[in-house]
């Protein structure tokens, strides 16, 4: 799927303090994006998705366009690590039911993935 673009109608405000335990004014980005997708069929269609990113550094820290491309990438890792893991390296399964132990378990494998990921790309 081709990724809309920050051209889309993009919001960017600063300064909310509302919400429960914000200790820091956020900053929210708020974009939606169209983009095109093939349904199984082959046939093209347009989608538009809705965006919400939150982070506490102003805009003079981050621009608009970098905090979008940032918003993606995260998410792409997230999707990408998730989705390995639990496909081919069996985090679906707990082997032990300890909390201590399954927070092992899983940041042994994080760290596993990461370094197998930066061999893989020679980094």
């Amino acid at each position: 799927m081709d990724r809309g673009s920050p051209h889309d109608p993009v919001l960017d405000e600063e300064g909310f303090t509302s919400c429960e335990g914000v200790k820091v004014p956020l900053r929210v980005l708020h974009t939606k994006e169209t983009s095109r997708c093939r349904e199984p069929g082959g046939q093209e269609k347009e989608v538009t998705r809705s965006w919400y990113w939150a982070t506490s550094l102003r805009k003079s820290q981050l621009s608009t366009r970098s905090l979008w491309r940032a918003g993606h990438r995260r998410w792409d890792i997230e999707n990408d690590c998730f989705n390995t893991l639990s496909t081919h390296w069996a985090m679906d399964h707990c082997f032990r039911h300890h909390p201590t132990a399954i927070v092992n378990f899983v940041l042994t494998c994080f760290i596993a993935y990461v370094l197998l990921q930066c061999f893989w790309r020679g980094i």
